[in-house]
């Protein structure tokens, strides 16, 4: 009986958009009667997350949204029920840029498995939300509780920046300064060190400091010669800051 349904929601996915709708809900009433087993279970969750790429896919991310959320509530216990939390949370901040909204998804995931590696991806999320959405004050908050929290993480050192961009953003260059000093000695090699080193000259280049701002730069060509940064640093060195006038 479940396999011949299956059946049919293969048919149902070369329907039209206006289909759609009919799709999801019929879903949500079969994946109720398929938790007699592991593999009917998955079977179910795969119909669902198909139907949830087709909503994408039209563009009916309210609709993709709905249906995340039937996973959710229908297979609470499943490792992929915390993946559509996840993808809520992309969908809203991606698709409709509803920072906010995704804040709150974010909470809730976090509650719910405050043990999973999602739930620290959601917290370094929150800042970045938040700094999209230009409350900078509150992104620093919450960025600097992620340093704090995981100091060594793979992810701290996106934090870092985002705070040193949020007090840029705030006109506060010299606490950004400070803030990317920081990181830098804590990623001496990290990927984003040839980044913090170009934003260190940028902060100095916004407060007017020239001489330190051509310093810092010249420390990007030195160090980090083969970064896409390096380019563009040596531009403003030679371009501008070398000019009379600039110091």
């Amino acid at each position: 009986m479940y396999k011949s349904r299956l059946k049919r929601i293969g048919c149902i996915f070369v329907l039209s958009a206006a289909s759609c709708a009919i799709m999801a809900v019929s879903l949500s009433v079969w994946a109720v009667e398929a938790t007699s087993s592991k593999e009917d279970q998955k079977r179910a969750i795969n119909a669902f997350e198909r139907a949830a790429s087709i909503y994408v896919e039209l563009k009916r991310i309210g609709n993709a949204i709905e249906v995340y959320r039937v996973i959710i509530k229908e297979f609470p216990d499943n490792q992929r029920a915390l993946e559509a939390h996840y993808n809520i949370i992309y969908l809203m901040a991606s698709e409709w840029k509803a920072y906010g909204s995704a804040v709150e998804e974010c909470n809730k995931l976090i509650d719910k498995y405050p043990k999973s590696k999602h739930a620290v991806q959601a917290k370094l999320l929150i800042g970045q939300f938040l700094y999209l959405d230009k409350e900078y004050p509150k992104a620093i908050e919450e960025l600097d509780k992620f340093i704090s929290e995981y100091p060594k993480d793979a992810s701290t050192a996106e934090a870092y920046i985002l705070v040193a961009l949020s007090y840029l953003e705030q006109g506060k260059a010299d606490r950004a300064i400070k803030k990317l000093q920081k990181f830098l000695k804590s990623f001496p090699s990290h990927k984003l060190a040839a980044r913090a080193q170009y934003l260190i000259g940028h902060c100095y280049l916004v407060a007017r400091k020239y001489i330190q701002a051509r310093s810092e730069f010249q420390k990007v060509v030195d160090k980090y010669p083969d970064s896409p940064y390096a380019s563009r640093a040596k531009h403003l060195v030679t371009e501008y800051l070398s000019r009379p006038g600039s110091s």
